[in-house]
Formats: structure tokens, C-alpha cells, sequence
């Protein structure tokens, strides 16, 4: 598979958002989906993605390769769902939305992930 980019979602503190996502090639050997590059206004961070069995929708685990504008945290647990999302960021908690959930729901919606 190719790299895909995308703008994300359009939020009043971020207007030009930018994911980049480069599917891992040996899926039949390693549970990585592959690299998400998220890029703000603020900062831009790389996630390895692993995904795993959720309560509902696909639960993703995005795992910092940089430190991101949240230095106190390695890693996320998201879950995309139909009806509901969810990640344990500190701006999901404040806000019920961030950048990790609309990145994941973006590239699920596209047939990426």
C-alpha cells in the first residue's frame, strides 16, 4: 500500500491539521498497522499503531516515536465505533474530541486502516 495524507477535520484551535499514514508492510508478522504522522500548528508526533479487540468498534493503541505536545504520555488507547469515540488523551478527556480519534476515524472511514 502507498502513503496516504489527508487533511484533518477542521477545529477552532486547529485549522490546518495534516495526517500521513504509511501502512506497515509485514502484517502477516507483526501486529503494527503501521506509522501515523500527525502535524498542527503546535507540533507534529509519529505514532506506531497496533490494533486490538475492543468492547465495541476497533480499539487502536497509537504509540509515541516522539514526544508530541504531551511529554508525560508514551502511549493512547483509542476505540472507533459507529456511535462513539473514544481515546484517553488529556484534550479527549477536556474536550470529547482530539486529533488522535478524528486521525483514526479518517483512515478507517477511507478504507486505510
Amino acid at each position: 500500500m502507498n502513503e496516504f495524507t489527508a487533511k484533518l477535520p477542521e477545529t477552532k484551535s486547529e485549522r490546518d491539521g495534516i495526517v500521513v499514514w504509511l501502512p506497515a508492510t509485514d502484517n502477516d508478522f507483526s501486529r503494527l498497522a503501521g506509522v501515523l504522522t500527525l502535524t498542527g500548528k503546535r507540533a507534529t508526533c509519529r505514532y506506531t499503531v497496533e490494533e486490538f479487540a475492543a468492547d465495541f468498534g476497533r480499539g487502536f493503541v497509537l504509540k509515541k516515536i516522539d514526544a508530541g505536545t504531551d511529554c508525560e504520555e508514551g502511549f493512547y488507547s483509542c476505540c472507533i465505533g459507529t456511535h462513539a469515540k473514544l481515546c484517553e488523551c488529556k484534550g479527549f478527556v477536556y474536550k470529547g474530541r482530539c486529533k488522535h480519534v478524528a486521525a483514526l476515524a479518517l483512515l478507517v472511514n477511507a478504507g486505510e486502516l
